[in-house]
Protein backbone atom coordinates (compact mmCIF):
# COMPACT_ATOMS: atom_id res chain seq x y z
CA UNK A 1 0.00 0.00 0.00
CA UNK A 2 3.15 2.53 1.12
CA UNK A 3 4.84 3.04 -2.31
CA UNK A 4 7.72 4.88 -1.63
CA UNK A 5 11.09 2.52 -0.15
CA UNK A 6 11.47 5.37 2.76
CA UNK A 7 8.32 5.25 3.77
CA UNK A 8 8.34 1.84 4.02
CA UNK A 9 11.04 1.34 6.11
CA UNK A 10 9.84 4.37 8.81
CA UNK A 11 6.77 3.06 8.69
CA UNK A 12 8.67 -0.31 9.02
CA UNK A 13 9.99 0.99 12.27
CA UNK A 14 7.42 2.62 14.04
CA UNK A 15 5.36 -1.08 14.05
CA UNK A 16 8.58 -2.23 15.62
CA UNK A 17 8.84 0.23 17.79
CA UNK A 18 4.88 -0.30 18.80
CA UNK A 19 5.63 -4.14 18.72
CA UNK A 20 8.16 -3.84 21.57
CA UNK A 21 5.85 -1.08 23.64
CA UNK A 22 2.59 -3.01 23.29
CA UNK A 23 3.67 -6.58 25.08
CA UNK A 24 5.49 -4.32 27.88
CA UNK A 25 2.18 -2.22 28.55
CA UNK A 26 0.01 -4.72 28.40
CA UNK A 27 2.15 -7.54 30.32
CA UNK A 28 4.01 -5.09 33.17
CA UNK A 29 1.97 -2.61 33.27
CA UNK A 30 -2.30 -4.23 32.46
CA UNK A 31 -0.78 -7.31 33.72
CA UNK A 32 -2.34 -9.20 31.15
CA UNK A 33 -0.24 -12.29 29.59
CA UNK A 34 0.77 -11.78 25.75
CA UNK A 35 -0.49 -15.26 25.52
CA UNK A 36 -4.26 -13.36 25.98
CA UNK A 37 -3.93 -10.47 24.23
CA UNK A 38 -0.97 -11.63 22.01
CA UNK A 39 0.17 -7.97 21.54
CA UNK A 40 2.77 -8.68 19.02
CA UNK A 41 0.51 -9.91 16.38
CA UNK A 42 -1.14 -6.29 15.87
CA UNK A 43 1.98 -4.77 14.47
CA UNK A 44 3.30 -7.67 12.52
CA UNK A 45 -0.11 -7.87 10.51
CA UNK A 46 -0.06 -4.18 10.19
CA UNK A 47 3.30 -4.01 8.94
CA UNK A 48 2.65 -6.57 6.19
CA UNK A 49 -0.75 -4.62 4.94
CA UNK A 50 0.78 -1.75 4.71
CA UNK A 51 4.55 -2.10 3.97
CA UNK A 52 4.48 -5.14 2.40
CA UNK A 53 5.95 -8.88 2.65
CA UNK A 54 9.25 -8.29 2.70
CA UNK A 55 8.91 -5.55 5.65
CA UNK A 56 6.52 -7.77 7.34
CA UNK A 57 8.52 -10.90 7.20
CA UNK A 58 11.41 -8.86 9.01
CA UNK A 59 8.95 -7.36 11.61
CA UNK A 60 7.95 -11.02 11.94
CA UNK A 61 11.45 -12.20 12.85
CA UNK A 62 12.54 -9.57 14.77
CA UNK A 63 10.01 -8.74 17.06
CA UNK A 64 9.94 -11.50 18.96
CA UNK A 65 13.88 -11.76 19.53
CA UNK A 66 14.25 -8.20 20.34
CA UNK A 67 11.37 -8.32 22.50
CA UNK A 68 12.91 -12.15 24.25
CA UNK A 69 16.20 -10.14 24.39
CA UNK A 70 15.04 -6.70 25.69
CA UNK A 71 12.17 -8.01 28.18
CA UNK A 72 12.29 -11.87 28.40
CA UNK A 73 8.57 -12.48 26.89
CA UNK A 74 8.44 -14.67 25.13
CA UNK A 75 10.44 -17.20 27.10
CA UNK A 76 13.84 -17.62 24.56
CA UNK A 77 12.97 -21.61 24.39
CA UNK A 78 10.54 -22.78 23.74
CA UNK A 79 8.40 -20.02 22.89
CA UNK A 80 10.57 -17.78 20.91
CA UNK A 81 11.55 -20.56 17.99
CA UNK A 82 7.41 -21.32 17.97
CA UNK A 83 6.93 -17.34 17.52
CA UNK A 84 9.62 -16.37 14.94
CA UNK A 85 7.95 -18.75 12.80
CA UNK A 86 4.19 -17.56 13.54
CA UNK A 87 4.97 -14.16 13.27
CA UNK A 88 7.53 -14.33 10.23
CA UNK A 89 4.11 -15.69 8.71
CA UNK A 90 1.94 -13.78 10.24
CA UNK A 91 3.67 -10.39 8.63
CA UNK A 92 4.94 -12.09 4.65
CA UNK A 93 1.28 -13.33 4.11
CA UNK A 94 -0.96 -10.16 5.23
CA UNK A 95 1.94 -8.51 3.04
CA UNK A 96 1.57 -10.65 -0.04
CA UNK A 97 -2.05 -11.17 0.36
CA UNK A 98 -2.37 -7.29 0.73
CA UNK A 99 0.13 -6.18 -2.35
CA UNK A 100 0.10 -8.92 -4.93
CA UNK A 101 -3.06 -10.20 -5.04
CA UNK A 102 -5.86 -7.98 -5.99
CA UNK A 103 -7.29 -8.00 -2.34
CA UNK A 104 -5.37 -4.89 -1.93
CA UNK A 105 -7.38 -3.06 -4.32
CA UNK A 106 -10.67 -4.34 -3.29
CA UNK A 107 -12.33 -2.29 -0.52
CA UNK A 108 -13.10 -5.01 1.75
CA UNK A 109 -9.98 -6.89 0.89
CA UNK A 110 -8.67 -6.60 4.64
CA UNK A 111 -11.75 -8.87 5.70
CA UNK A 112 -10.60 -11.76 3.56
CA UNK A 113 -6.37 -11.29 4.05
CA UNK A 114 -6.25 -10.91 7.61
CA UNK A 115 -8.07 -14.44 8.86
CA UNK A 116 -6.10 -15.98 6.03
CA UNK A 117 -2.79 -14.50 7.26
CA UNK A 118 -3.78 -15.30 10.74
CA UNK A 119 -4.73 -19.08 10.25
CA UNK A 120 -1.55 -19.24 8.03
CA UNK A 121 0.64 -18.22 10.88
CA UNK A 122 -0.98 -20.42 13.26
CA UNK A 123 -0.50 -23.19 11.15
CA UNK A 124 3.30 -21.98 10.90
CA UNK A 125 2.71 -21.49 15.58
CA UNK A 126 1.77 -25.26 14.72
CA UNK A 127 4.25 -27.00 12.54
CA UNK A 128 7.03 -25.47 14.38
CA UNK A 129 5.50 -26.50 17.44
CA UNK A 130 5.40 -30.02 16.25
CA UNK A 131 8.73 -30.04 14.74
CA UNK A 132 9.94 -29.00 17.86
CA UNK A 133 8.12 -31.47 20.02
CA UNK A 134 9.85 -34.13 17.76
CA UNK A 135 12.97 -33.88 18.61
CA UNK A 136 12.68 -32.51 22.52
CA UNK A 137 9.97 -34.36 23.60
CA UNK A 138 7.25 -32.60 26.41
CA UNK A 139 7.32 -28.72 26.26
CA UNK A 140 6.50 -26.39 28.51
CA UNK A 141 4.74 -23.89 26.19
CA UNK A 142 0.22 -24.25 25.42
CA UNK A 143 -0.79 -26.34 22.77
CA UNK A 144 -1.35 -25.40 19.98
CA UNK A 145 -5.05 -25.67 20.49
CA UNK A 146 -5.28 -24.11 24.25
CA UNK A 147 -3.00 -21.27 22.15
CA UNK A 148 -6.01 -20.51 19.90
CA UNK A 149 -8.29 -20.92 23.11
CA UNK A 150 -5.82 -18.81 25.85
CA UNK A 151 -5.96 -16.16 22.55
CA UNK A 152 -9.09 -15.69 21.95
CA UNK A 153 -9.66 -12.35 22.94
CA UNK A 154 -6.30 -11.06 21.24
CA UNK A 155 -8.12 -12.92 17.84
CA UNK A 156 -11.58 -10.77 18.04
CA UNK A 157 -9.35 -7.75 19.01
CA UNK A 158 -6.74 -8.27 15.84
CA UNK A 159 -10.19 -9.01 13.52
CA UNK A 160 -12.08 -5.45 15.01
CA UNK A 161 -9.50 -3.50 15.09
CA UNK A 162 -6.78 -4.40 12.23
CA UNK A 163 -9.73 -4.12 9.56
CA UNK A 164 -10.90 -0.55 10.56
CA UNK A 165 -6.75 0.77 10.88
CA UNK A 166 -6.53 -0.63 7.37
CA UNK A 167 -9.78 0.80 6.08
CA UNK A 168 -9.51 4.41 7.53
CA UNK A 169 -5.89 4.58 6.08
CA UNK A 170 -6.91 3.68 3.05
CA UNK A 171 -9.16 6.35 2.62
CA UNK A 172 -6.75 8.40 4.40
CA UNK A 173 -4.67 8.32 1.77
CA UNK A 174 -6.78 8.33 -1.03
CA UNK A 175 -7.70 11.65 -0.25
CA UNK A 176 -4.17 12.64 0.24
CA UNK A 177 -3.86 10.82 -3.41
CA UNK A 178 -6.77 12.89 -4.46
CA UNK A 179 -5.57 16.46 -3.68
CA UNK A 180 -2.01 15.77 -4.28
CA UNK A 181 -3.14 15.17 -7.73
CA UNK A 182 -5.53 17.85 -8.20
CA UNK A 183 -2.60 20.54 -7.17
CA UNK A 184 -0.67 18.95 -9.61
CA UNK A 185 -2.76 19.11 -12.31
CA UNK A 186 -3.78 23.12 -11.48
CA UNK A 187 -0.15 23.83 -11.73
Amino acid sequence: MIKSKTQRLTLSGLFMALGIILPYVTAHGAGVPGTVLLPMHIPVLLCGFFCGSFYGAIAGALLPFLNCVLTSMPSLFPMLPIMLCELTVYGLTSGLLFTKTPLGKKRYGVFIALPISMICGRAAYAAAFYIMFLFVGELKALSVTAAVVTGLPGIIIQLLLIPQIVILTKKVISKRENVTNKNNKSR
